[in-house]
C-alpha cells in the first residue's frame, strides 16, 4: 500500500512538473494583443451578429459598434434568428444616433445538417457578399459581447501587420454572482491548459484554437 502510494504521488508530482514546464505557459496568461501600429490606410470591415432574443443586451452592443473608433469602412450585418422579443427593433434604434451602417436581416428556416449559429452566420456571410463584396475582413462576433471603441483597430492591425488569416480574441466573460466568481475562472483557466494561448499564437506549432464568440 505504501509503494501505491509513493506512486501515485510521484506520478501526480510529474503531472504538474509538466503542466508548469512544458505546456506553453498556459497559467500566465500573458497572450494580449499588442499595440497598433501607425497606418495611412485602413481595410473596410463586416461584422456578422446572429442574434437571438438578445433583447436584453442588444441596444448596449449595437451602439458599441455603432461608435467603433476605426478610421477604414464598416458596416455592421445583424442576422436575427427568429427572434419573439423585440430583438431587431431595440437593435435598429440603437443604430440611430450612430455614425455607421446596420443592416439587419432574418434568418430563413433552418436547413437540414446545419445548426442554427452557423446557419444564422452563413446566411450573413451570404448577404455581406451581395452588399459589401469588397470587404476585406469579416468580424464574426455574437450578439452579447460589448466593444471596447479600439478594438477593431487592434484586431485589423494585428492581421495586416503578421499577415494573418484569422485572428481571434478571448472575451471577458460575466463572473459576477457565486457561481459566477468560482465556474468561470476555473472553465478558462481549463481553456488555456488544453489550447495554450502561446501555442496557439506560434505559427511553428500545429496547435490551433479560437473563440467561438
Amino acid at each position: 500500500m505504501t509503494m501505491v502510494l509513493w506512486i501515485a504521488g510521484f506520478g501526480a508530482l510529474g503531472a504538474w512538473a509538466y503542466l508548469l514546464s512544458a505546456r506553453g505557459g498556459f497559467w500566465r496568461a500573458d497572450q494580449l494583443l499588442t499595440p497598433q501600429s501607425a497606418r495611412s490606410h485602413w481595410p473596410s470591415v463586416a461584422a456578422v451578429i446572429p442574434a437571438r432574443n438578445e433583447s436584453s443586451v442588444i441596444g448596449r452592443v449595437i451602439g458599441a459598434h455603432m461608435a467603433m473608433n476605426y478610421p477604414g469602412s464598416y458596416h455592421v450585418f445583424l442576422v436575427d434568428d427568429r427572434s419573439a422579443d423585440g430583438t431587431s427593433d431595440i437593435a435598429r434604434a440603437a443604430a440611430q444616433s450612430g455614425g455607421r451602417a446596420l443592416t439587419i436581416t432574418t434568418s430563413p428556416p433552418l436547413q437540414k445538417g446545419w445548426t442554427g449559429k452557423l446557419w444564422a452566420l452563413n446566411h450573413g456571410l451570404g448577404l455581406v457578399n451581395e452588399i459589401m463584396p469588397e470587404a476585406d475582413y469579416i468580424l464574426f462576433t455574437d450578439a452579447d459581447i460589448l466593444y471596447e471603441a479600439d478594438t477593431l483597430k487592434q484586431i485589423v492591425a494585428k492581421a495586416e501587420d503578421e499577415a494573418l488569416s484569422l485572428v481571434s480574441l478571448m472575451a471577458l466573460l460575466d463572473a459576477r454572482g457565486f457561481w459566477g466568481g468560482l465556474l468561470i475562472p476555473a472553465f478558462i483557466f481549463f481553456f488555456q491548459k488544453l489550447y495554450p494561448f502561446a501555442w496557439i499564437n506560434d505559427p511553428a506549432h500545429k496547435t490551433a484554437g479560437a473563440a467561438g464568440g
